[in-house]
């Protein structure tokens, strides 16, 4: 004979089951995305990068977080429904503190871009606007190879904040705006 608080494993996966669903339904009707994530208006998937150097570091992250907002760099201006001119475009390493031997200890790293946006007919959406991205690290005498991927680590961590800031601001300057050819 079962008692009341007897359960059966089946119903214990069915009840898990359940709030699993009911918590998806949730998270999908409250407009959950992920963070980072921007949703470019039709038209606008496209961006065109000019003014940057050959082999930038900052393009690669830009087409990476361009998929994921179903996005892509377009192949030619034509093909664009946005172009992101690049005015200026440096990273910056400066040394903050030395240690008594003259060595530094501490190094400040500045990424700065100045860009503005166009679209295809070569009409300015959004005015000359600057992402500057600053981080500092501590930089002992030792372990000088640990210390130098870990300033290519924050390095692209750098890039991705200024690609995410440029992207929301891309998201907002063209909201409502249709593609002008």
């Amino acid at each position: 004979m079962k008692t009341v608080f007897e359960v059966s494993l089946p119903s214990v996966w069915l009840g898990k089951i359940f709030v699993f669903v009911v918590l998806a339904g949730v998270l999908c009707a409250c407009g959950f995305h992920l963070r980072g994530a921007v949703k470019l208006p039709a038209g606008m998937e496209k961006i065109y990068p000019q003014g940057f150097a050959p082999g930038s570091q900052f393009l690669p992250y830009l087409a990476q977080d361009l998929k994921h907002a179903d996005g892509a760099l377009a192949p030619k201006r034509e093909d664009a429904g946005v172009i992101l001119n690049a005015m200026n475009e440096q990273f910056v390493r400066r040394e903050v503190s030395l240690s008594e031997t003259g060595k530094a200890n501490m190094y400040q790293l500045s990424y700065i871009l100045t860009y503005e946006l166009q679209n295809p007919a070569g009409e300015v959406i959004l005015n000359p606007q600057t992402i500057t991205v600053v981080r500092e690290y501590f930089n002992p005498q030792v372990e000088v190879i640990g210390k130098f991927e870990e300033e290519g680590q924050i390095r692209r961590e750098m890039y991705r904040e200024a690609v995410r800031n440029l992207l929301r601001s891309v998201e907002v300057a063209t909201r409502g705006r249709t593609v002008a050819r």
